[in-house]
């Protein structure tokens, strides 16, 4: 599966890579770390439900057709694990205790995230969820993963 935008891991692990080493030696510097991801993140996902919503259908789509035809199962896998590879980097910079299980629940949380918005109009996701509250619940994620 590909998409005109680049995946969100993608443009994460770009910045984290960026990102000064001494700042991941604080709690403060951390934070702003998670932050600057969780907005990042919630402006993406903005941005493919106005810009790319049928690719994301066609996404959801396929992973619900992988649960019932065993013949894409692994395909669907490969997919997701691929897309988790880039969060794994990302929670270990921030001293994941469980970078990979870490970064598995943060791929689920985000198609968990666009599936929810693709079920209502885009234009209800902007005016009553809007980009905060997504921000927000990945801001507390990340929060809960790495304590």
């Amino acid at each position: 599966m590909t998409s005109e935008m680049d995946p969100i891991e993608t443009k994460v692990v770009s910045y984290i890579r960026q990102c000064d080493p001494d700042l991941f030696a604080s709690s403060e510097g951390k934070r702003e770390v998670v932050e600057h991801i969780s907005r990042s993140m919630a402006t993406h996902i903005m941005d493919a439900l106005r810009v790319n919503r049928d690719h994301l259908m066609a996404e959801q789509a396929f992973m619900l057709e992988a649960v019932r035809d065993p013949r894409l199962c692994e395909l669907a896998l490969r997919y997701k694990k691929k897309r988790q590879g880039g969060l794994v980097e990302v929670c270990e910079r921030l001293g994941s205790s469980n970078a990979t299980e870490d970064a598995w629940i943060l791929i689920n949380a985000i198609l968990q995230i666009e599936h929810e918005n693709l079920l209502v109009d885009v234009e209800e996701v902007v005016e009553e969820v809007g980009i905060h509250a997504i921000e927000r619940r990945l801001t507390r994620l990340f929060q809960a993963l790495l304590g």
